[in-house]
Formats: C-alpha cells, sequence, structure tokens
C-alpha cells in the first residue's frame, strides 16, 4: 500500500500541467490521501507543485514533426524516470519471488497427489484431473519456475 502511495503521489508529480495545489492528509484509517481540493476539517499538508506539459495524445503525434528522440528532457524527470524503473523492478523482483513460491508448492502438489480436483469452466461441478491434465500443468510449472526461481 505504502509503494502504490508513493508510485500515486509521483503519478501525481508528473502529471500535473502547471503549478497547482495539492492536499495530503491521513484518513481516519492512516491511509494517506492526496488530492486538489481541500477536505473540510482535515489536517492536511499543503503541496506545490510545477511540472512539464503532459504528453501529447497520439493524434498530437501524428501530426508533430519532432520526435520523442529530439525531445530532450530535464535532469529532474531523468531523475524520476530512473527512480520509477528502478520501483518497477523492485517489485517485480518481489512478485517474481511470490510467483516462484506458488509455482513450487504447484509442482509439488501435481507430482505428490495422485487425485487432484478441478472446477470444470464449462459446467461449474468439480471433476479430477486426467493423468495427461496432470503433465500439461507440471510441465507448465516446471516452465514458470525455470523463468522466476533465479
Amino acid at each position: 500500500m505504502k509503494l502504490f502511495t508513493v508510485l500515486m503521489a509521483l503519478f501525481i508529480l508528473t502529471q500535473a500541467d502547471a503549478k497547482q495545489k495539492y492536499y495530503k492528509w491521513v484518513d481516519v484509517d492512516g491511509n494517506i490521501t492526496y488530492s486538489e481540493k481541500k477536505p473540510p476539517n482535515k489536517q492536511v499538508e499543503e503541496l506545490h507543485i510545477v511540472t512539464h506539459d503532459p504528453e501529447p495524445s497520439i493524434e498530437d503525434k501524428k501530426t508533430d514533426n519532432s520526435t520523442e528522440e529530439n525531445q530532450e528532457k530535464t535532469p529532474e524527470q531523468i531523475a524520476a524516470d530512473e527512480y520509477n524503473e528502478a520501483e518497477r523492478l523492485k517489485v517485480q523482483k518481489v512478485e517474481d519471488g511470490l510467483n516462484c513460491k506458488i509455482a513450487k508448492e504447484n509442482r509439488k502438489t501435481l507430482e505428490q497427489t495422485m487425485n487432484i480436483k478441478i472446477k470444470d469452466p464449462l459446467s461449474g461441478e468439480i471433476i479430477y484431473m486426467d493423468n495427461t491434465a496432470k503433465k500439461e500443468k507440471l510441465t507448465e510449472q516446471i516452465k514458470i519456475i525455470k523463468r522466476l526461481c533465479k
């Protein structure tokens, strides 16, 4: 949740069109909230943000003769891009680790359990997985483990 809040704040910082006021406060559940509108009866932190113009639309890009390569980024934009990429990689690493663990558990279940019950996607009733389907799932889990478990 904290990472989402940080990324959302960063998104707000990079998407504003001009100098705008934003407000930050903590709600009764302890969640941090950001908004352009000041909430009544709340103690808020006022944020003053100056940012670049938003990305042009697809139509603007079609009519615009300049390319992205010709548009220079400011050091702040480069730093923000690098930070965002680093955070994305951290999140991806955590997700890969969790998915690796799940794939290993699935593999163990497929290898050690004789009869595996599954829900039939068409009828919704519980059926037993046949050996062919079991082998396909096992092969799938092994591929996932090789890709994610480094």
